[in-house]
């Protein structure tokens, strides 16, 4: 009787684990065209304005960023699966409507500035035991000269992180906090008694801002995928203390405080680029180089399997969330540098990449059907399909 109530919970197991394998990897694929919508009225908060004398108004927004595909991403429901967010409305227009609504101009007696949006971006990673969320922010303030051109006054570029129960809700505030920061910041500045401010050059997308067609890598650390996906890492001055694991990974550590681990979106030594596992994972521990970089750009690691930690906490709970933190295995992982989202490589998950390329997906079902489902067939798939994107834009060349 023993021997088959242990079978019996065996298959139990089994049963819930499979389950829970099926019910990530559906998540996963939802999250591919999932959005979470940031609306207008929930920036707005009165409460949370500044009262400060302004010699200035914002009379407009000017969107620089080169990655405008949306503003980030969050993390929702089992699994904590990342979903892309954006605002529920045109970029400038909604940054425009809270300039006018929380600091109305005073015309005839303030200064008009333009407000140049450089970078903006928010973000979430998952702990064991901890979430929080971030949102990143650089906006230049510009004033107009004779010429119609954009003087460059000042610089602001900051980011706030904090953790909470439910983190998702406090990204609103988080850029309300940036935003009125900045606003003060310029206010405190010396950009009455500039004499000669340098003429503001907008970013433009070319080759040597892309990280899919930059010749040269730039060596520092990225903040934000943003950074990344402009060759643009913030800290280029800071000597990172770099701690090698195997071949492909490393730690990266605080060069002032050895003990304390980084937390960057990634690094680029000048040569290979290595992501945070955070970003497909709930691991923060490491990061693991970039084998391909392409539209769709893959990460060979080992560190908690999201999928084993789904379904060990479906068939198990918390204890089996926390167990599973603690079952490293090899994982691969693809980031869609058109969206920033990245997860796990799995069967559907590549199935959903090749979708506009019915060549592809046949091909790939076939060998798929045939029993080969090894890293190495993905990988030559995976390889195949950007070269059908223009390497600058991450668009279907023939589009």
């Amino acid at each position: 009787m023993e021997q088959l109530l242990t079978q019996y919970h065996m298959k139990t197991t089994k049963y819930l684990y499979l389950f829970g394998l099926c019910l990530f990897f559906t998540v996963q694929i939802k999250a591919q065209t999932e959005k979470y919508l940031i609306t207008s009225d929930r920036l707005l908060d009165k409460t949370e304005s500044m009262d400060f004398k302004r010699d200035f108004y914002i009379k407009g927004i000017w969107d620089n960023r080169l990655f405008k595909e949306n503003i980030g991403f969050v993390q929702k429901g089992l699994g904590n699966r990342k979903v892309i967010a954006d605002f529920d409305g045109a970029f400038s227009a909604v940054l425009s409507d809270y300039m006018l609504q929380e600091y109305p101009p005073k015309i005839d007696e303030q200064t008009p500035i333009e407000l140049v949006v450089q970078n903006f971006w928010i973000s979430e990673a998952t702990g064991a035991m901890s979430e929080s969320g971030r949102a990143d922010m650089t906006v230049v303030f510009c004033q107009k000269n004779e010429n119609g051109d954009l003087n460059a006054l000042f610089t602001f570029q900051e980011y706030i992180e904090n953790g909470g129960m439910d983190v998702t809700a406090g990204h609103p505030k988080r850029i309300r906090k940036l935003l009125n920061k900045a606003l003060l910041e310029f206010q405190k500045s010396d950009w009455k008694s500039l004499k000669q401010p340098e003429l503001f050059r907008f970013q433009r997308l070319d080759s040597t801002n892309n990280i899919l067609s930059a010749t040269i890598k730039r060596k520092g650390g990225y903040r934000t995928f943003q950074e990344f996906f402009n060759n643009t890492p913030t800290d280029t001055t800071t000597v990172f203390s770099i701690e090698p694991i195997d071949e492909n990974r490393v730690n990266i550590n605080d060069p002032n405080k050895a003990s304390r681990r980084l937390k960057l979106y990634g690094y680029c030594d000048g040569e290979n680029i290595f992501i945070n596992s955070n970003n497909y994972s709930y691991d923060q521990s490491h990061y693991a180089k970039i084998m391909t970089l392409g539209r769709y750009s893959l990460v060979k690691d080992k560190t908690f399997s999201t999928s084993t930690s789904t379904a060990m906490t479906v068939a198990f709970g918390l204890v089996g969330y926390l167990v599973s933190t603690g079952m490293k295995s090899k994982v691969e992982a693809v980031i869609d540098t058109k969206t920033g989202l990245a997860s796990p490589l799995s069967y559907d998950v590549l199935r959903n990449i090749l979708t506009p390329f019915p060549q592809y997906l046949q091909a790939y079902n076939n060998a798929y059907q045939k029993g080969d489902r090894s890293t190495k067939m993905m990988k030559i798939f995976i390889e195949a399909v950007n070269k059908e994107y223009d390497i600058s834009i991450g668009k279907i060349t023939k589009d």
